[in-house]
């Protein structure tokens, strides 16, 4: 259990072979009333075939979902049409 700002926070690493269901079953076998979890940034595509778990979650989660995600300036209009619908593209950097 963690504890920020006086609020309990419990925190799990959970396996399974289906990322919503595990959530699921978990938010349900121990009552859990909000879950907190990372906004999705994959594409148009990525989502189609895979799904999109928070989309998810939220819909069939009967409590609080609360979606997270680390501020990214947008450098224009353009770039952040093609980032949504897309996915951002990772450019591996090479350090010397």
């Amino acid at each position: 259990m963690l504890e920020a700002q006086g609020i309990a926070v419990d925190a799990e690493l959970l396996d399974g072979a289906d990322v919503t269901d595990t959530i699921l079953a978990y938010a349900s076998e121990h009552e859990v009333d909000t879950i907190v979890m990372g906004a999705t940034r994959q594409g148009l595509l990525s989502r189609a075939l895979f799904g999109d778990v928070p989309e998810t979650v939220g819909e069939r989660f009967d409590g609080e979902v609360l979606l997270v995600r680390h501020y990214q300036p947008t450098r224009s209009l353009v770039r952040a049409w093609f980032q949504r619908w897309l996915g951002e593209r990772r450019v591996p950097t090479v350090s010397k």
